[in-house]
């Protein structure tokens, strides 16, 4: 059995993808789900449905609202001591929570999953413009060292729990929660 249970912050937002159960099933399979805490931003397209064939599931809403305010809201819903971010397109490796805890010590705020790029047309659009606008505004290091990928983040509830971030950032919010200490 995994170790301590940990609430689950997901943000959600017509994420029924093909992709979406294999995301759903990993969390379940490899983390001690105390309760997910899905933030949902207006989905039209069965999400909600979806998301209603799991246990422990709680939906707010934030239709209004921007990545930042999700997750603000998501974060004031936590109850646990550590809570995962996880984003509806990312599928958790075996073991994902006993991996992640052998990092966890009085020093530690964070522990990230390692990313593995599934390459796609978009994946690979997405970078092309990337590398475009950093020839652009000649910019050396690589753009997307500036996120802070909170896609598989376990996360010190304690560290965060009164952050505000700022409501304009829908995108770079995830490098504000993991980089505050630069603002």
């Amino acid at each position: 059995m995994m170790g301590m249970k940990v609430d689950v912050v997901l943000l959600t937002k017509n994420s029924n993808k093909p992709v979406f159960r294999h995301v759903l099933n990993s969390l379940y399979r490899n983390v001690n789900v105390n309760r997910l805490i899905v933030i949902d931003g207006g989905s039209t397209d069965g999400t909600l449905e979806v998301l209603k064939g799991y246990p422990r599931v709680e939906i707010y809403y934030d239709a209004e609202g921007t990545r930042a305010t999700s997750r603000e809201i998501g974060i004031k819903c936590v109850e646990t001591e550590w809570f995962l971010f996880l984003d509806s397109d990312v599928v958790l490796c075996k073991n994902w929570q006993r991996i992640a805890e052998k990092y966890i010590r009085d020093d530690v705020g964070a522990v990230q999953g390692h990313d593995i790029p599934v390459r796609s047309p978009e994946i690979e659009d997405y970078y092309y413009a990337i590398t475009k606008l950093r020839r652009l505004f000649r910019r050396e290091e690589n753009i997307l060292s500036w996120r802070g990928f909170t896609g598989d983040a376990l996360i010190r509830t304690e560290l965060v729990k009164d952050l505000k971030i700022p409501k304009y950032l829908h995108v770079f919010e995830d490098f504000f929660l993991l980089h505050k200490e630069a603002y």
